[in-house]
This record gives C-alpha cells, structure tokens and sequence, in this order.
C-alpha cells in the first residue's frame, strides 16, 4: 500500500518535500529512505534522542534532507520524553528505537514485551516545537508529503498539520496506538479537505488530488 504509493510519486514527479516527524534513524522499518536516496527529495527528518539523531543524520548527510534534533508538541518548548537504550547486558532490537513517546507506558509495555528491565527506560528533557513552525523554519516552499510515526501521539502532530496552506497530497501516519474517538476526530478533519484513506494494520495512507 505505502510502497506502492511512494514508487508511484517517484515516478510521476520529479520533485517531492516531505516532513518526516519520528524518523528515528531514517532506515529502521522506514518506508522512505529508499524513496529519498533514489530520487533525492527535499525533507526535513525530525528525531529528538540525541543518539539516535546522530545516526539519522550520518544516513542523510550525502542527501538534500535537512536532519532536526526537536520533538513536536503544541504548546511547549520542553518536554520530558521517554525511550528505550541497551546496555551490555541486554542489547535490544533495532526497532525498540522507535518507540519513544512523551508517555512513559509506551516503552515500559515494550519491556514487557521483550522480557527485559523496566531499568532501560530513560527518560530526558527534548526541546519541543509546533509543527507549523518546524515548517517555517526550514527550507521548503511545500510539504508533498508528511509522515507522522509518534506512537500514539499521531493525532496531536495532525492536529497542527496545514495541508492545503502546504499543499500537501499524502499523509502517512501510524493508527496502532491512536484512541478511537481522537482517530475518528484525525480522518474527519482530513476528509473534509478532500482525504480518502487507506490502511492496514499500523499505519494510515491518506491521499488527495491537488487542483
């Protein structure tokens, strides 16, 4: 579904913007990057750890993708922020990265998954900003494309999204770990700007046609 449509952009258009908010290290179960290093598309890639910024940007640095250490929330500048890190002992999978949240109980879930310590969750203050202005301060004219992987805070970040002032076409977004109702408020608001959705069982495709 999201393949599909990424390989189709890259071929209808030469020039695509995206906005990529939970990048994590831009490769680890991550539907862009291939898109992005073939046919070299203008982002901006936002990941607030600090390590895993690092290797995020080491991947994008020979590509025009614009790599910021921020995590996204409406109204604060500073947020207490949660995630997972290995240690000799107990070196865990590549996408226990992902999982970071301005809600504790998601990586602690993940620990229980994974049978490991509560004591590998950390905890540190990220700088926060709006989503709009993380679009103002950078470079591009239009954002295509967003992508929002924020388990479970998606709807926020969509919240602040502008579409039509940014002429966006395709949002990629994570459902999983949305409630309901907030889910339910997210597509309205997108299909009464001409969205049609897809999904399957993580993740949303939401698509328009520009005039």
């Amino acid at each position: 579904m999201i393949y599909d449509h990424l390989k189709a952009l890259g071929k209808k258009h030469k020039n695509i913007s995206f906005v990529q908010i939970g990048a994590n290290d831009g490769i680890t179960n991550d539907p862009l990057y291939g898109f992005t290093s073939r046919y070299r598309w203008n982002g901006v890639v936002v990941e607030p750890v600090k390590p895993i910024f690092e290797r995020l940007k080491n991947n994008y640095r020979q590509l025009p993708v614009e790599p910021i250490m921020v995590a996204v929330h409406a109204s604060e500048t500073s947020m207490p922020f949660h995630y997972l890190q290995s240690t000799p002992e107990f070196q865990l999978p590549p996408y226990a990265d992902g999982v970071g949240s301005f809600n504790p109980r998601r990586p602690i879930i993940v620990t229980k998954e994974l049978k490991v310590p509560e004591t590998l969750v950390k905890t540190i203050d990220v700088p926060c900003k709006r989503l709009e202005q993380i679009v103002a301060d950078s470079k591009l004219s239009k954002v295509d494309l967003l992508v929002v992987d924020a388990e479970g805070y998606d709807n926020e970040i969509l919240a602040q999204a502008l579409p039509d002032e940014w002429q966006t076409h395709t949002i990629i977004f994570e459902h999983y770990h949305i409630p309901k109702d907030a889910l339910d408020a997210t597509l309205s608001r997108l299909s009464k700007m001409g969205f049609q959705f897809q999904r399957d069982r993580f993740d949303i495709l939401a698509t328009r046609t520009l005039k």
